[in-house]
């Protein structure tokens, strides 16, 4: 694969990774000041989580600076392109809501399920399984579900119910069982 494009896309998914674990710790900082602490652990666990894979996308980018990925997309180009739209767009939904300083409890569950809507996309799945089958250590692919699960564990647990919190709860559940289907394959 072409060095610079594989570089690109590892960076777009670490910067995507780096904003989920960032963003997850301010809404631990936002619950800590309303004094909820129950939410406020969650949330700095989910932080702590996403901080977990940097170390993943770290050592890919040595390995991809040596050029020692496989060639894992069909379209390298167009995963490139296709990232950069969703970075935007994530980027541009959070920054509204920077501006229109929104941070409940419902907003900030929606904002994290797009996150992981993004983080879903086949590219994370296609490389955390590089990962898998390369290394001998675990990959964010073994730990995925249950990070998942306690996002929709949370979610019953602290949030009102709206359509669009279960879309998003269904989405992510649906993305994940489509990755898990494909990594079988």
């Amino acid at each position: 694969m072409n060095q610079n494009i594989c570089l690109d896309i590892i960076n777009i998914c670490l910067s995507l990774e780096k904003y989920a674990a960032v963003l997850y710790g301010e809404f631990a900082d936002i619950q800590e000041a309303e004094g909820n602490n129950e939410l406020q652990k969650f949330w700095k666990e989910m932080s702590f989580e996403e901080f977990e894979h940097l170390k993943y996308w770290t050592q890919l980018i040595e390995l991809a600076e040596e050029d020692k990925i496989l060639n894992i997309f069909e379209n390298p180009i167009q995963v490139k392109e296709e990232l950069e739209n969703i970075k935007k767009e994530i980027f541009e939904l959070i920054e509204k809501s920077y501006k229109e300083n929104n941070f409940d409890t419902n907003t900030c569950f929606s904002l994290a399920y797009r996150m992981e809507i993004c983080m879903l996309h086949s590219t994370f799945s296609n490389i955390f399984h590089f990962i898998k089958i390369t290394s001998e250590k675990t990959s964010p692919e073994d730990t995925y579900k249950a990070h998942i699960d306690k996002f929709n564990k949370a979610l019953n647990k602290y949030t009102e119910k709206t359509p669009e919190l279960e879309q998003a709860k269904k989405t992510v559940m649906q993305l994940l069982e489509k990755a898990q289907k494909l990594r079988k394959s």
